[in-house]
């Protein structure tokens, strides 16, 4: 039973619209640069690489590149309509992303002005968290992979769109790891439904046995990649080893003591806690495992806030929805909007609690008013500034080191590696890269790491790798450290750069004077 009648104006394609607009933003992903490299390799040579071809340090290890297929796809947008393809690209997957998600939201609560304002705040909880990369494709299809299991949960047989899993999970096995996602989610709803054949059945013997058969199917189709099970193998290193979160920012623990994470996470928990704790609706074991699973990932890993978002707005959706029925029921609402009726805001509170459609029509305008505002705001924001290329990366500093032919063993910044191999690839081979764990052994990433943050050691890590140049930030710490060492010289700097080169130390042989030796008429003689 609908909470409130579906507004013609929120579920409108000015929805799609509102949600584009979140969508859009800058270009400034480091990891962009050498995805696009990959992909011109992939087109080019008519084959996926299995070895690392890009860097001196790791050439020849074995590589797992999950993402092959989104690389395909990004490079080829590059090459027909250039970077504002791929802008305009990844925010049409997010808007996709964000549309299905509004679904699935109408679908759970059976409101769509309550749709609408989840979404609305979960995209506002998230914005930070936009990446230009693969991962936008693992969050469209678990959108798909929750609809196809909402659509079959209370009806009489699975839809089409659950018949079609395997086919989804076997093209994400192919965009993104992330597909070990969408298969723990469908192995949690199977395992309730499987435990729930003792208590409350959740599906009737045929139903289950369809869905043992289509998440099997499902199971078997992930396997349909060029790297088969090595994928899982790699999701599991990333989730175990301590050194993705102690290197990379976007697999750090949240900082709970910053505002942004006490308002996103802080505020999820809370609120998941009071409607669970109102509403009289029972949790749906499956959910609650989705829930616990992300809220788990996300205190780990700020990269998995999102999914504490995602699954944290469908369960505040469907029990904000019971408890508002339950209210109702009791006549609460109608009490506390008597009491309010003296001050200035009995109106807007009249047009919330009212059941009637022109009001709750109006506050849905009200809403979509000021969500093309803010969309009106961030498409001029893109239009300014529609990626990041000359201020942030060392275009100048590659030009000088390869006019100098200076390209052998060069050392850059880990999140300079990817342009390096997107724009000198392969007159330059890098050192390190936003590869990281795919390609590049854990010992060698805790090299990289010391180099990378001037710890003690690295100048042996440089001896190591035998490196010849370094091109760092201006700002990082180790530019003190190498102006201060007699075996390195600064030979380049601009606003964005700052380039070493190696000099040699060893001490010149003294110069031994001539041996001189009296002739007979007195005269010297050398010998």
């Amino acid at each position: 039973m609908a909470i409130l009648s579906s507004s013609p104006v929120s579920s409108s394609p000015l929805s799609s619209v509102v949600f584009l607009g979140f969508a859009l933003h800058r270009i400034d992903d480091p990891d962009l640069w050498w995805h696009l490299r990959t992909g011109q390799l992939i087109v080019e040579t008519k084959s996926i690489p299995y070895r690392d071809p890009f860097s001196f340090t790791a050439a020849g290890q074995p590589w797992v590149n999950h993402e092959w297929l989104t690389q395909v796809i990004v490079y080829t947008l590059y090459r027909w309509f250039g970077f504002s393809g791929i802008l305009l690209f990844t925010g049409l997957v997010s808007t996709a992303t964000l549309a299905l998600f509004y679904v699935l939201l109408c679908r759970v609560a059976q409101s769509a002005w309550l749709a609408f304002v989840t979404t609305f705040a979960s995209v506002l909880a998230f914005r930070g968290f936009q990446p230009d990369r693969p991962l936008w494709f693992s969050y469209l299809l678990l959108m798909v992979v929750l609809l196809a299991i909402e659509t079959s949960r209370s009806a009489a047989k699975p839809s089409k769109l659950f018949y079609g899993l395997p086919l989804v999970i076997s093209l994400w096995a192919n965009l993104h790891s992330g597909v070990v996602l969408g298969l723990s989610v469908l192995g949690a709803h199977w395992f309730v439904a499987e435990v729930s054949r003792f208590s409350h059945p959740l599906y009737s013997v045929p139903q289950l046995r369809r869905l043992r058969l289509v998440i099997g199917a499902a199971a078997i189709a992930s396997l349909l990649n060029p790297y088969g099970y090595h994928i899982y193998a790699l999701v599991f290193t990333h989730l175990t080893s301590p050194l993705p979160r102690m290197t990379i920012a976007e697999w750090l623990p949240p900082e709970l003591g910053a505002l942004y994470f006490k308002v996103v996470l802080g505020g999820t928990l809370w609120l998941l806690i009071a409607v669970l704790g109102l509403s009289q609706r029972r949790v749906e074991a499956d959910r609650l495992i989705w829930l616990l699973g992300a809220a788990a990932l996300a205190l780990t890993s700020r990269r998995h806030l999102p999914l504490l978002v995602f699954f944290g707005a469908i369960t505040i959706a469907l029990h904000v929805a019971a408890l508002v029925t339950e209210l109702r029921g009791l006549h609460i609402m109608r009490k506390c909007a008597a009491r309010i009726r003296s001050f200035k805001l009995a109106q807007l509170a009249q047009g919330f609690l009212s059941e009637g459609k022109h009001n709750a029509s109006f506050f849905s305008v009200a809403l979509v008013v000021l969500s093309i505002s803010f969309s009106v705001h961030q498409f001029r924001a893109f239009v300014r500034t529609p990626f990041v290329v000359s201020k942030e990366y060392p275009g100048k500093a590659l030009a000088f080191i390869e006019s100098k032919r200076l390209t052998h063993r060069v050392c850059a910044s880990y999140n300079w590696g990817g342009y390096i191999i997107w724009r000198s690839w392969p007159r330059v081979k890098v050192f390190v890269d936003g590869r990281s764990w795919t390609v590049y052994p854990a010992a060698f990433m805790e090299d990289a790491l010391m180099v990378d943050s001037a710890w003690q050691g690295w100048q042996k890590v440089l001896d190591k790798y035998k490196v010849n140049v370094v091109l760092i930030p201006q700002y990082a710490h180790l530019v003190v450290h190498l102006a201060q060492e007699k075996g390195w010289k600064r030979i380049y700097r601009d606003q964005t750069a700052v380039v070493f080169q190696r000099v040699s130390t060893k001490p010149q042989r003294p110069v031994k004077p001539p041996n001189r030796a009296r002739t007979e008429d007195g005269s010297r003689k050398e010998r």
